[in-house]
């Protein structure tokens, strides 16, 4: 071991992916639990993973017997690591390769594709009340949870964020400042903006590099065009937020992968970009190319994880290694752990207790993958209850059927845990 190498904190046996579902030796429940899938969506809150979407050639057939995409959300607890699929009115039809994000109870999706990929595409932003659901006036399902189209304005469900913007009842808007529809794009919040970038406009047309802005205020989109030293077209590109700018990475065109140690940054204050190179590991140097891959972000820590790596002159490449960005040190560093199998196309995002979780995804086989793995983020130092209610957790033989009372007062756990158990 070189000097350079030494003191790394993932050298710690705490710091491996681990498989948490499905459970070894156990087959998996149709209607019961998701079908592997690609190209979906995740994010999480303190007590669930959500999933939208995505595709298996497998998974879903319509009458005339072609696949389709996966038009279904589903919800994994996890404490109980359990899952369950939510019911839902107007859900998002292209659900592949869509943005997904979470602002308080709020999940909002951008654009999407559905199949055939690139023929029907999007450029609408749906939002659904995760925290208010419906009841189901027909008995025949516990909650209906209600999707709405962002630009509805006051059309949207009782009890959204939207209600206490000042948006006004009808808004009429020419195309032209409107984002093309589109799959792959990147989407972030600042302010009262919502940005979004790129995209793959068609299967076999190149991707754009577009950037546009949505109020959320006024629910009106506006055409940016930027200065300085912009990115090349893209999709399935992550973006890195900090302070007034977010940063590009990676992402994919025709024929090519993109770098991931030229990032490209975009200053919300002065509608600019400008190019930055990021300084390689002074052990494995930089990054491979890549698209479809992950990326999550803890303040000013990034890492990501797997992709595709492809060129005009070289053969694809599914990947599976794992690298970390400080923001401070601007600076990758390549982690020895490496992703339990090479994958791209699947998601990943962050738990209170500091762990990263990855799901799905086409593997070297070209099977879409079902399982869920969990691994313990170096250079983070979660809350100790945090680190208490893991351990609790994880050791409780089923969660599922505990009295909430009981858990409480005989076993003393903290209410603001035992609400992050599903209600029975």
């Amino acid at each position: 071991m070189s000097a350079v190498e030494e003191g790394r904190p993932e050298d710690s046996p705490l710091f491996e992916f681990e498989l948490i579902y499905p459970r070894p030796g156990t087959k998996l429940i149709i209607d019961q639990e998701p079908t592997g899938r690609s190209g979906h969506s995740m994010v999480a809150d303190e007590s669930n993973l959500y999933v939208l979407g995505g595709y298996n050639p497998l998974g879903r057939v319509l009458n005339l017997g072609r696949p389709t995409v996966l038009e279904e959300l589903w919800q994994f607890n996890l404490a109980t690591r359990k899952w369950k699929k939510l019911e839902c009115i107007g859900f998002p039809a292209t659900c592949a390769s869509s943005c997904m994000l979470l602002r308080g109870n709020n999940i909002y999706v951008f654009g999407g594709t559905s199949y055939p990929f690139g023929q029907f595409v999007s450029n609408a932003f749906k939002v659904c009340d995760i925290g208010n659901p419906q009841r189901d006036i027909t008995g025949v399902h516990d909650k209906i949870y209600t999707w709405y189209n962002l630009l509805d304005g006051r059309s949207s469900p009782q009890g959204s964020s939207t209600q206490d913007l000042n948006i006004p009842p009808f808004v009429f808007q020419d195309d032209e400042n409107k984002p093309p529809k589109g799959y792959g794009q990147s989407v972030v919040f600042h302010g009262e903006y919502i940005y979004t970038f790129g995209g793959a406009v068609g299967f076999y047309n190149e991707a754009i590099a577009d950037m546009h802005r949505l109020s959320l205020v006024s629910l009106t989109w506006e055409k940016l065009e930027p200065s300085g030293e912009a990115p090349e077209g893209r999709y399935k590109q992550e973006i890195i937020k900090d302070q007034d700018c977010f940063y590009i990475v990676g992402g994919g065109r025709l024929h090519a992968a993109q770098h991931v140690h030229i990032l490209y940054s975009y200053s919300f204050l002065e509608n600019t970009w400008s190019k930055r190179v990021v300084p390689p590991d002074p052990v494995y140097g930089s990054p491979k190319p890549r698209n479809a891959f992950s990326l999550v972000q803890i303040d000013r820590d990034v890492y990501i994880s797997g992709g595709q790596c492809y060129g005009m002159n070289s053969p694809p490449e599914i990947l599976n290694d794992v690298w970390h960005l400080s923001l401070d040190t601007f600076r990758w560093t390549k982690l020895r752990v490496t992703l339990p199998e090479r994958m791209y196309f699947h998601r990943a995002v962050v738990s209170p207790a500091k762990h990263l979780y990855v799901y799905g995804g086409v593997l070297e086989s070209s099977k879409r993958s079902h399982k869920i793995y969990r691994y313990r983020l170096p250079y983070q130092t979660p809350e100790l209850k945090e680190l208490c209610w893991f351990v609790v957790s994880s050791r409780w033989r089923d969660l599922r059927r505990a009295d909430p009372k009981e858990l409480r007062e005989k076993y003393g756990i903290p209410q603001c845990f035992v609400d992050r158990l599903p209600l029975s």
